[in-house]
């Protein structure tokens, strides 16, 4: 047991350094490296406590570390998609339960007096006990899932202000909350089994903090790959507006919109000769900001034009060109030199993989099918 508090400790504390070399930090990278550092203390905490058990609230502190994985896990995923790498003020509160009881436990083991004259409630074992399921364990259950819904906003705002989705996806940081979400629930059936005495906790504690260790340093990992995924996003000089929200925030928004039909007919056709005539979505990096600026058009109303006009979000509007300019490579004998990826690549694609998925969702064929089928019919 020693020696996975030790190792899991060096681990954490070495990858907060590694996330703190990063050349462009932003607030969730900070955020990842309280985590990590946190996760060191907590272990190192544990290991002390085997040796020295004579500081019972420097235990308590470290028994009640686990009360800010679950916000922290949170917050991280918060900063990661708000879109304005800020820190919110009221984010704190999350840390209001770790606090409270810290604070009981401080008052209770050095100054008993307070409890004797009915200063502060003298919280019996049991209570501490309910405490410790419902914040401990069922309080991170609920973080877990404010993660998941968050993620899942962040898919749908994706499509409404990007042209790709390589590295801004997040589908890596789903998996590391599912992932929190299962060991969770490791130490939920865990405690279950040692409170009604199935099994003795030390057998099954070193898969716990084992489990800790493992996910920290994919946490860590992906973590130190992952970019600031809104840096292009900042309105330049001549466009203020915010990143355009999700379904339910934009229909709310559409509907107190100042354009007009006729002004969003014009807007539209603005569009179309565009990209006919210029063809951005060449540019693999194309933002609906991006595009808002070479139309000089308010993004928010480029994207109702998109939304409500064409009635497709601005992701699939700019691959349906992609794709067609790739279509119309693929049979022009003047590249026939060319492999599909490099094609790909020429028509604003970034990957194979989002080619390939593209692809086939506005043709039914992959690629390679699809030129099967030209050849066949050619014959």
């Amino acid at each position: 047991m020693e020696v996975i508090f030790i190792i899991g400790a060096t681990i954490s504390f070495f990858m907060a350094f590694l996330v703190l070399k990063k050349k462009e930090r932003s607030i969730a990278d900070y955020i990842l490296v309280f985590v990590l550092a946190l996760t060191s203390v907590y272990l190192s905490l544990l290991y002390i406590n085997i040796y020295i058990d004579e500081y019972k609230l420097l235990f308590k502190a470290a028994f009640s570390i686990p009360l800010l994985f679950g916000p922290v896990i949170f917050l991280y995923v918060s900063v990661m998609v708000n879109g304005k790498n800020s820190f919110k003020p009221i984010y704190w509160l999350h840390g209001l339960p770790f606090l409270l009881f810290n604070l009981y436990f401080f008052l209770y083991l050095y100054f008993p007096g307070f409890a004797e004259n009915g200063i502060i409630l003298l919280i019996n074992y049991e209570l501490v006990d309910i405490f410790k399921i419902y914040f401990y364990l069922i309080g991170s259950s609920v973080y877990i899932i404010l993660a998941l819904i968050k993620l899942r906003t962040h898919k749908k705002n994706i499509s409404n202000n990007f042209s790709y989705i390589e590295q801004i996806d997040l589908v890596w940081l789903k998996y590391v909350v599912i992932g929190f979400g299962v060991f969770w629930t490791i130490v939920l059936i865990i405690y279950i089994f040692e409170k009604f005495q199935v099994l003795a906790y030390s057998k099954l504690a070193y898969l716990i903090y084992l489990l800790l260790n493992l996910y920290m340093f994919f946490l860590a990992y992906f973590g130190l790959k992952q970019q600031a995924i809104y840096k292009i996003q900042q309105p330049d000089k001549n466009h203020t507006d915010k990143f355009i929200p999700s379904d339910t925030v934009k229909k709310k928004r559409y509907k107190h919109s100042v354009l007009t039909q006729d002004e969003a007919k014009i807007y539209l056709k603005q569009l179309l000769e565009y990209f006919e005539k210029e063809k951005p979505y060449i540019d693999n990096k194309l933002t609906l900001k991006t595009l808002s600026a070479y139309l000089n058009i308010s993004s928010n109303h480029l994207s109702q034009v998109i939304n409500e006009q064409l009635k497709i979000s601005f992701f699939d509007f700019v691959n349906k060109y992609r794709i067609k300019e790739a279509k119309s490579r693929i049979c022009n004998p003047k590249y026939k030199n060319l492999t599909i990826l490099a094609i790909a690549f020429d028509s604003g694609f970034n990957s194979k993989s989002s080619f390939n998925s593209v692809f086939k969702k506005f043709t039914g064929f992959t690629p390679s099918q699809y030129i099967k089928q030209k050849k066949y019919l050619s014959k």
